[in-house]
């Protein structure tokens, strides 16, 4: 009785959440016109609140840092704009969704580093204003909202300002507190660095998406970074630093490309010790709060058949991770953050991915394609949503159709 209850109230909590999170976006774009941006702010100012809110927008870091100034202020372009091609994934279980075909082509803008005097960084997501209070758009995205629109805007004010001195680099942006993003988007702001020819070890400071937490310490220790020098960003933390370096972001959102998954090869896979022996991972959601697999015992019970081997990617440091990747000749699982690791895959490996058909995020497939990897998916049991409607579940948990696993398995040889 008790374990019913519980699981009612699972699921009533999961309800109100989708249902807020899914209501509360369009209510927000409404309410958050860029015709209203400006109002907040001026009357905060009206009320002599400090510090002000952004002023306006500037859609690209280029554009702010042609301006004629003699305050110091720089922008170098470090590559130029990337079109991508993939291959269609193979897809059981239903034809190819409609969520994965829209990345089939896809373009990153051009890679950059600004140089910022007096630059500010705020927020959870590290965006970045200006000495003369200007939001830089593209270094500044949001998910939903367009640069115009941007939460800032509608502030009376902004948190207080925290000095920093001498040079510090911003590695913050947009989720990346989440960690395949933190791995897949921050980390590889370091490369833009170095292909700049900046001496990044030379400076006084570093920030990064908060909260401080295990896997941050330890990859940046593994990289390199002082401790010392770092410090982390919130809702509550406003930088202003002495002089600002802001590399641009590694990729559009969902757009990795290949140099990011070469870049965090040879960042962490070259010191692996890779096992003589060949590994087929099962990455398990067993421990995880939401997305369960609900046939995972017969999902477990195929595999190991297959000589597969059930992981709790919770279970293990980020160097084990990366070594246990590096050495898989195949992956299986549903989608999740443990394959964010699939990075550190050696070009060829087999993956299957399985799906909620409430919830397709082609985010690992595209990290497939840019690892070079042989990628095949699963649809799972359900509803199958109309085209163009993504109810964006992500919470939703899966009911794998064996027969449809066992195709995809037979397909890659496994």
């Amino acid at each position: 009785m008790l374990v019913r209850q519980a699981s009612q109230n699972a699921m009533l909590k999961r309800t109100v959440r989708f249902a807020l999170r899914h209501a509360a976006i369009p209510v927000c774009r409404a309410l958050l016109h860029p015709s209203l941006a400006p109002l907040p702010g001026k009357v905060g100012r009206m009320a002599g609140l400090k510090p002000s809110p952004p002023s306006s927008v500037v859609l690209q870091t280029r554009d702010w840092a042609s301006l004629p100034s003699a305050d110091g202020r720089s922008f170098l372009e470090v590559a130029p704009g990337e079109s991508l091609k993939r291959p269609a994934p193979v897809c059981f279980g239903s034809p190819l969704d409609w969520r994965f075909r829209r990345h089939l082509e896809g373009f990153n803008p051009p890679l950059f580093i600004a140089t910022l005097p007096r630059g500010r960084v705020v927020g959870r997501s590290g965006a970045v204003i200006t000495p003369d209070n200007r939001l830089l758009g593209d270094l500044s995205s949001d998910w939903f909202f367009q640069p115009q629109q941007h939460p800032l805007f509608f502030r009376l004010k902004l948190p207080a300002i925290q000095p920093l001195a001498g040079t510090i680099i911003n590695f913050a942006r947009l989720s990346g507190w989440n960690y395949a993003h933190w791995v897949l988007d921050v980390l590889p702001r370091l490369d833009i660095l170095r292909r700049a020819g900046q001496d990044w070890r030379a400076a006084e400071g570093y920030l990064f998406n908060g909260p401080e937490e295990d896997f941050k310490t330890e990859t940046l220790d593994l990289l390199g970074f002082p401790r010392e020098k770092r410090h982390f960003t919130s809702a509550a933390t406003h930088f202003q630093c002495e002089r600002l370096i802001a590399p641009s972001w590694a990729c559009k959102p969902d757009q990795t490309p290949p140099w990011v998954v070469d870049f965090l090869r040879k960042a962490f896979v070259t010191a692996a010790k890779t096992p003589a022996a060949a590994a087929r991972i099962y990455i398990s959601r067993s421990k995880a709060k939401f997305r369960k697999v609900l046939n995972d015992n017969q999902v477990v019970d195929l595999l190991q058949h297959r000589g597969f081997k059930s992981v709790c990617c919770e279970d293990l440091s980020f160097r084990e991770k990366v070594d246990l990747f590096a050495s898989a000749e195949a992956v299986v699982a549903p989608h999740g953050a443990g394959l964010t690791h699939l990075a550190f895959c050696r070009p060829g490996t087999k993956v299957i991915e399985y799906f909620s058909p409430r919830y397709v995020n082609p985010f690992f497939w595209v990290t497939s394609c840019a690892g070079g990897l042989n990628y095949a998916c699963v649809m799972g049991a359900g509803r199958r949503p109309a085209e163009g409607n993504d109810p964006q579940d992500a919470e939703s948990n899966i009911q794998v159709d064996i027969g449809d696993l066992e195709q995809a398995l037979a397909h890659l040889g496994l």
